[in-house]
């Protein structure tokens, strides 16, 4: 009960922490970090739908064959590398918010020492 419990709050608490910071990025107009939170949501909510939804796409796919001609193996490690390359692209939108923010940030700092 006590992990059941838990296998429900850690998701749920994932996207709510996702969507406050989709909301404060947004209010502080840091576009890096929009983005960011942006697609971890979309990121976290396909691993939900996919976990939850998955043993009816894959009882498709053994009626009908695997989409493009690939394997059942092949299909679930495509659907595995989705998640991973929405964060890759996440992290990248973050880094350069953030390089931008910090070459904005010192250009303006040699400006007030002169």
């Amino acid at each position: 009960m006590f992990v059941g419990f838990i296998s429900v709050l850690i998701p749920v608490a994932t996207i709510v922490l996702l969507i406050v910071g989709l909301i404060f990025s947004r209010k502080l107009s840091f576009t890096g970090g929009f983005y960011f939170f942006l697609l971890l949501l979309i990121s976290e909510l396909y691993q939900i739908i996919l976990g939850t939804g998955g043993f009816r796409i894959m009882d498709y796919f053994l009626e009908h064959g695997p989409p493009m001609g690939m394997t059942m193996g092949e299909f679930v490690v495509w659907t595995t590398y989705i998640p991973r390359v929405l964060e890759l692209i996440a992290f990248t939108f973050l880094v350069v918010g953030l390089f931008k923010l910090w070459k904005s940030s010192t250009s303006n700092t040699k400006e007030m020492s002169y």
